[in-house]
């Protein structure tokens, strides 16, 4: 065997990003739940374990919910979950990113690391501008939001609760995160084309990605340095672009539904977590579907979650070169550096890994606690897939959750939320000796 010296470490410092990350998260869900707890922010006595699920889900922007948002929350209730939303959708990822810059002295540091996967960019240059453009193209596209859906609630609530409303769902919606004020979901909406329409436009925008979104934002305003979009925009649009048709058509012949239903379902299944039907009452067909949109998501730094997009496209992309015998893997005419082929796997890998886990752990204390039902299986498969790929949607088990599955779910949250492969950066263990490559083998594959 052979020694690869190694000139400079992964790790700066005694604390790495990831463990770093991880405990920022679980600070700002206990400090979100203590908050929730206060009797002014319940209409009636809600549990611990209901007031840190309730802030992981906000926090994370997930969507699930264990007591209903509308009924159980007071107004200032409401506002402090729309703050965790906030904060989970621009916030936590601004304030780490800038720490991390002033922590970071190399450009393979894990903090670095951890930035480009969460961001989607490949280069630490000038992150504080980019950081600038992401907080304002941000608050921009959720005020045109809020302006846009105020119509709708100002014909049903008074002045100041459409306000209230309109404010909270714009934000929702863009930053994917599923909770809304209405007691049944959009269901009362269901055909409200125009309300529909506008939740659609603010989750398909938060789902591209904000590095997207920048770049859109840089070439309106003349600032585009590129001739042509970048390889990274032309894959999130083509891959959303066709998972919106595919899906949507799907829904539509397995559901036996109508278009607008399909469409939107097809829209939020990717990364938001509305429904303006009963989820659990669809065909297992649809379910299915609904499970695979959820676990590929959004675009790589987007609100949403999954194994994005653009891994989706490398491993098409991937299956296909390898069928044809060939060794590179191209997309668009481009050829994708073996690194982030890599990545795309593990990322799959690690997403399908946390899945089975949450599922088998549900299945196990549903389980213990009596709870095992005909369909647990499937339910529990899909509050996992839901779970980790922070989309919100469930066929009905949230509300049945025992105290360990809710602890299951607000971890699986948490991974979701940070990013299947920045998990990976962040807690493998790092060693000071030099890496060891071992003689090669053979084995029989397949």
């Amino acid at each position: 065997m052979t020694k690869e010296p190694g000139k400079s470490k992964l790790s700066l410092g005694k604390i790495r990003p990831g463990i770093s990350l991880i405990g920022a998260y679980i600070v700002v869900i206990f400090m979100g739940a203590l908050i929730l707890l206060a009797p002014f922010c319940a209409q009636n006595e809600i549990s611990l374990v209901d007031a840190l699920f309730t802030s992981a889900s906000a926090i994370t922007i997930t969507g699930l919910i264990t007591v209903d948002t509308a009924t159980t929350w007071t107004p200032f209730g409401k506002a402090v979950i729309l703050v965790l939303i906030q904060l989970g959708g621009i916030g936590i990822m601004s304030l780490t990113t800038v720490s991390f810059l002033f922590a970071s002295q190399a450009s393979l540091s894990l903090e670095a690391l951890y930035f480009q996967e969460l961001a989607g960019v490949e280069k630490m240059t000038n992150i504080k501008a980019l950081l600038g453009k992401i907080v304002i193209v941000t608050l921009l596209i959720e005020a045109a939001g809020a302006i846009a859906i105020f119509p709708v609630y100002i014909s049903e609530l008074p002045f100041l609760d459409a306000v209230g409303y309109s404010i909270f769902h714009a934000i929702s919606a863009f930053c994917s995160a599923g909770f809304t004020l209405l007691p049944d979901g959009y269901v009362a909406h269901a055909n409200a084309t125009y309300f529909l329409g506008i939740n659609m436009g603010l989750i398909i925008l938060g789902g591209l990605g904000f590095l997207v979104l920048v770049e859109l934002w840089e070439r309106a305003r003349g600032q585009a340095i590129r001739r042509r979009f970048s390889l990274h925009l032309r894959v999130v649009v083509m891959m959303s672009t066709i998972l919106l048709v595919l899906g949507t058509f799907l829904l539509w012949t397995s559901d036996q539904t109508d278009f607008i239903t399909a469409l939107f379902h097809s829209v939020t299944a990717r990364s938001a977590g509305f429904n303006t039907v009963d989820t659990g009452a669809m065909t297992l067909p649809a379910v299915c579907l609904l499970m695979v949109l959820m676990f590929i998501g959004a675009g790589p730094g987007s609100t949403g979650g999954g194994i994005k997009v653009t891994s989706l496209a490398t491993l098409v992309a991937l299956g296909a070169q390898r069928f044809r015998g060939d060794n590179t893997v191209t997309l668009l005419k481009r050829t994708i550096p073996t690194r982030l082929v890599i990545r795309a796997v593990a990322v799959a890998l690690i997403g399908v890994s946390a899945v089975v886990t949450a599922t088998f752990l549900l299945v196990i204390f549903q389980t213990q606690a009596g709870l095992a039902t005909a369909n647990l299986l499937r339910d529990a498969l899909f509050e996992a897939v839901s779970a980790v790929c922070t989309v919100g949607l469930s066929v009905g088990l949230t509300g049945q959750l025992t105290t360990a599955s809710k602890f299951t779910v607000i971890f699986a949250m948490i991974i979701g939320r940070l990013g299947l492969l920045t998990i990976a950066y962040g807690l493998a263990a790092k060693s000071g000796l030099d890496k060891i490559k071992y003689a090669e083998g053979e084995i029989m594959i397949g």
